[in-house]
């Protein structure tokens, strides 16, 4: 697995727990991890993967592994620590994707890939 650069400084010790959590995962394509995940729920494959698009670009295409219910304010929280900025670039890049506005409240909600594709999902359908 190739990580991004910002991952790569040693004394950090984040990539082998990375590593550690994306273990035994494959990078799914965007079909099959709508088939897997999503089939039985009423958010568009094309939501799941352009949400899924917005993560690549931001934090690095390995975190295409990361499930949807893989909750980054408890075991995957390592992922914003490493970059302080992340929540807000992810926060502003999201709204830029879906033409959406993301109140404050909504985005300290967005703690796993399901509960941003919710959000967006409900803003979709009411626009």
């Amino acid at each position: 697995m190739k990580f991004p650069d910002w991952l790569v400084d040693p004394t950090r010790g984040t990539k082998k727990e990375i590593a550690s959590l994306f273990s035994g995962r494959m990078n799914l394509p965007d079909s099959e991890y709508y088939s897997r995940f999503y089939s039985s729920s009423n958010i568009s494959l094309d939501i799941v993967a352009r949400i899924r698009n917005v993560f690549a670009a931001q934090i690095g295409e390995e975190f295409r592994l990361l499930y949807p219910d893989d909750d980054w304010t408890k075991e995957f929280q390592i992922i914003w620590k490493l970059d302080s900025m992340g929540n807000v670039e992810m926060h502003l890049a999201l709204e830029s994707e879906f033409k959406i506005a993301i109140s404050e409240q909504e985005s300290a909600s967005m703690t796993c890939i399901r509960k941003v594709s919710e959000i967006i999902n409900e803003k979709k359908n009411r626009a």
